[in-house]
């Protein structure tokens, strides 16, 4: 399994982009941790609100 867990997303790698927001001078809102979400938000630039409503269902299905 950890072959498939991107090392970004790992509580390492979180904790070392939580240390960089708090300690740089001018921090932003938001931070991306990890291919996948960076992947999310260039397809959301490209793609309609219900495209992208269809690829969370189908990406994250209710149970």
């Amino acid at each position: 399994m950890d072959r498939f867990i991107n090392p970004d997303t790992t509580p390492k790698g979180i904790a070392k982009v939580i240390s960089k927001a708090v300690t740089i001078n001018n921090p932003g809102l938001r931070y991306l941790v990890g291919n996948n979400e960076i992947q999310m938000i260039e397809a959301r630039k490209r793609a309609s609100d219900q495209e992208c409503s269809t690829l969370v269902k189908q990406h994250h299905p209710v149970r």
